[in-house]
């Protein structure tokens, strides 16, 4: 609700100050949603469609392409999005007549291959005219919703504010413009756009929902009511992730399972969240070699390179694209990559580095419940790094205890006596 609230309130904001006459600043704002697949970054736009069409207010919803991300005809992906915005905009009958004013300027810019010619540049500067003078007659601003940003390639999200956006706020009829975005990452907060757009956007990470709301979420879902007496067991499952969440309570539909004989089927769902979550869809795009660093490199909570570079030495069977022997500049190199568009699976903690969080547990739920002795291992050899460390940093303290509470529960041992038994000897 509180984020509804936020869309309500920014599209009411958008609207309140895209005809001031004293344009006291570029009618601009934008709102990012980011996070890792299945967290509910496209509900979040489906809300703001809500919104909008209970308002009557006209939007573009444009979903980025998997097929861009490699393209390098840019001239191509910018007359596709215009091409995009051409008939969303002409589907209503009041703008439909300029909508075919700006696609016949379209046309004659599509034969231009150089995007940075006198020629196409005025051909732009015409086509953002008649857009200008479409929404000003309407009285509306121009809202664009952007699915999947981490498909965008760099340089079209560049010319997105660079050149589309600035070139429509800046025009003295410009009745404002509103972006909504859903991606993996922050790419406004990342890209070249001017100053004044970074300052009118705001960043939004989604995280998985809590027990509570986990409840609600299995309710609503069909046949979900079923399941709600299990909420407990597919929230330890799921972490709160949604698609995990919807994935787990489909399986138990497909196959029949009564309520009371969920937890008998742990493994099962545990091999499902594996593969068909994780590396089916969240990891779907990454290559073997990123799916088994993720993998190993969420087993600590935080990590560094050379930490992770001790660890992999003892991992048996890497896939393609670990190098024998690679040092820490080699792992420095790689999570600096993950942690960039489009993966975003990397954050920054303080001094220090960590696997998405939400993607971590989740990888660490399934691994533990499906190779348990493997999972203790790493565990063993993660606690031992720490503790090699000799350090008196109360992180790296708490990170062994950790391990220990961890390793105690996979090995179904007395938790609270292995931590003190831990906590003792660090002291």
């Amino acid at each position: 609700a509180e984020d509804v609230d936020r869309l309500v309130a920014a599209l009411a904001d958008i609207e309140a100050k895209s005809f001031q006459a004293d344009g006291g600043g570029l009618p601009f704002r934008a709102m990012e949603f980011y996070g890792i697949e299945g967290i509910g970054k496209t509900r979040a736009l489906n809300v703001v469609k809500e919104i909008c069409e209970n308002k009557n207010l006209p939007f573009v919803a444009i979903e980025s392409s998997f097929m861009w991300k490699d393209v390098q005809d840019k001239a191509g992906l910018i007359s596709e999005f215009l091409r995009s915005v051409c008939e969303q905009v002409g589907r209503r009958s009041e703008s439909a007549n300029f909508a075919a004013t700006a696609s016949t300027i379209l046309e004659n810019m599509q034969r231009q291959q150089d995007v940075n010619s006198a020629e196409h540049k005025d051909q732009f500067k015409e086509f953002i005219g008649v857009l200008v003078e479409i929404y000003s007659r309407v009285h509306f601003p121009f809202i664009l919703l952007l699915d999947k940003t981490e498909y965008c390639p760099q340089e079209l999200f560049e010319w997105i504010g660079m050149n589309f956006a600035r070139l429509f706020v800046e025009s003295k009829e410009s009745p404002g413009m509103a972006f909504f975005f859903a991606g993996k990452g922050e790419r406004i907060k990342e890209s070249s756009w001017p100053r004044f757009f970074k300052k009118a956007s705001a960043q939004y990470k989604l995280n998985p929902f809590s027990p509570e709301f986990t409840e609600d979420h299995i309710s609503a879902l069909p046949d979900g009511m079923l399941y709600k007496p299990a909420t407990n067991f597919i929230y330890d499952l799921s972490n709160g992730h949604p698609y995990s969440t919807e994935m787990i309570v489909y399986e138990l539909n497909r196959l029949g399972v009564e309520a009371d004989a969920v937890e008998d089927h742990r493994m099962e769902l545990a091999e499902r969240l594996y593969k068909q979550v994780i590396r089916q869809h969240i990891l779907e795009d990454a290559p073997d070699w990123i799916k088994k660093f993720v993998e190993i490199a969420s087993v600590p909570r935080w990590f560094k390179p050379d930490l992770l570079k001790r660890l992999f030495c003892e991992i048996n069977d890497l896939p393609d694209g670990f190098p024998a022997n690679a040092d820490a500049i080699w792992f420095t190199y790689k999570t600096a990559e993950l942690r960039s568009f489009p993966w975003n699976l990397v954050l920054v903690t303080k001094d220090a580095y960590a696997i998405e969080p939400s993607l971590r547990k989740l990888i660490q739920k399934a691994l533990s419940i499906l190779h348990p002795q493997d999972s203790i291992h790493l565990h063993e050899k993660i606690k031992k790094l720490y503790s090699d460390l000799d350090s008196l940093d109360f992180a790296v303290t708490l990170e062994i205890l950790f391990h220990t509470a961890v390793i105690a529960i996979l090995k179904k041992r007395d938790v609270l006596a292995e931590v003190k038994s831990e906590l003792e000897r660090q002291l």
